[in-house]
């Protein structure tokens, strides 16, 4: 917050804070502070697929989707938007192009397929991460 004082614009700062929000279940305001990062600093990957994240968590699959796809496109091996468009995909029915994504995420980041990893350090929001346990568990 202090540093967020001093910088409105430091997109480090709004991430690490809109973490924070999303750990305590407040997406709506985490989902903001990932798009001030992501409007902040455009490059930053991360920040724009935990805003999709958090546009899926708080039902917005349309926008998630869309910020997924367009992350995949700049960035094809980035295996965080590749796994969360696998849960996507599972969620909406759609088996064929969740695997397709997900044969990508493994080979790219295996630690996608471990829940605790993805709660407790990548910090996903629950939907998301029971989507995609249920892709991995065929459920």
């Amino acid at each position: 917050m202090f540093v967020i004082s001093q910088d409105s614009k430091n997109f480090s700062a709004l991430y690490n804070l809109a973490n924070v929000e999303g750990s305590t279940s407040h997406w709506e305001k985490a989902r903001d502070l990932f798009s001030k990062a992501a409007l902040y600093n455009p490059g930053f990957a991360m920040a724009r697929s935990s805003m999709a994240l958090a546009d899926f968590q708080l039902g917005n699959i349309d926008e998630a989707e869309k910020e997924l796809i367009k992350l995949i496109r700049r960035y094809p091996t980035f295996a965080d938007a590749r796994a969360a468009l696998t849960a996507l995909n599972w969620s909406n029915g759609e088996s064929g192009k969740a695997e397709s994504n997900w044969i990508a995420v493994t080979e790219l980041d295996p630690r996608y397929s471990d829940e605790e990893w993805l709660k407790k350090i990548r910090r996903w929001p629950p939907k998301p991460t029971k989507d995609l346990m249920n892709f991995i568990d065929l459920k």
